[in-house]
C-alpha cells in the first residue's frame, strides 16, 4: 500500500518540473532593418538584458547567466531615442534552446518586426 502512495507523489513532482526550462542567458539583439531602433526595455526575463540603440547591421550581446526560459517577451522600443512608443510581443514558447550554450537572438527584421532565433555557437578551443 505504501508503494501506491509514493509513485503518484513522485509522478506529480516530475510534472511540475517538466514545464520549466532554463537557458544559458546568452542574449543578443540584432538589427537587420534599414532604420536605427532604440530598445528601452524587455519584459519577461528574470533579469533585464541591456540593449539601447541598434544601428542597421548592429548586434549587441549580453551574458546574463543561466535563467528560466520565458514563454514570451515584450519589447518596448522606438525609432526615436528615449521615446519607447512601440511594444512588440515575441512568443518563445515553441522555440526551445537547441543546445546548452546556444545564444538567443532577438532580431529586428527588414520587415520591421521582432523575431527570436537561436545561434548555436561553437565551443571554444581548449588551450
Amino acid at each position: 500500500m505504501k508503494h501506491l502512495l509514493i509513485v503518484p507523489a513522485l509522478f506529480g513532482i516530475s510534472l511540475v518540473g517538466f514545464g520549466c526550462q532554463s537557458f544559458s542567458g546568452e542574449i543578443a539583439f540584432r538589427n537587420e532593418g534599414a532604420k536605427e531602433v532604440w530598445v528601452d526595455r524587455v519584459e519577461g526575463f528574470e533579469r533585464q538584458p541591456p540593449c539601447g540603440i541598434l544601428i542597421p547591421g548592429a548586434t549587441k550581446a549580453s551574458t546574463m547567466g543561466r535563467m528560466e526560459y520565458p514563454e514570451k517577451i515584450v519589447l518596448s522600443w522606438s525609432y526615436d531615442l528615449h521615446k519607447a512608443d512601440k511594444r512588440s510581443l515575441v512568443v518563445l514558447r515553441d522555440q526551445h534552446p537547441p543546445s546548452p550554450g546556444a545564444e538567443l537572438q532577438i532580431v529586428f527584421t527588414a520587415e520591421q518586426t521582432w523575431v527570436a532565433r537561436w545561434e548555436v555557437r561553437e565551443p571554444s578551443a581548449v588551450r
